[in-house]
């Protein structure tokens, strides 16, 4: 995978680096390449849910969680 990144910085009276624009190909970005996301299991109709055990976003197709509310909103 090529990522196509354009940094531009400057220095702060602090001596900080200061981050001015970032820009980054999205057209060749996937959800995977995202840091703290696993999709290493995503398969069809799987979704992502935050698993607070590793700390990351993971591909799943089951709720098993008994912490899960699904609150589908009023209609």
């Amino acid at each position: 995978m090529t990522i196509t990144t354009s940094i531009q910085a400057r220095i702060t009276p602090q001596n900080r680096v200061l981050v001015t624009n970032y820009q980054i190909n999205a057209g060749t970005l996937r959800i995977g390449d995202v840091f703290d996301v696993d999709t290493s299991s995503a398969i069809d109709g799987a979704f992502l849910v935050y698993s607070a055990n590793t700390e990351n976003w993971v591909a799943t197709v089951n709720l098993d969680n008994i912490n899960t509310i699904i609150n589908g909103g009023n209609f």
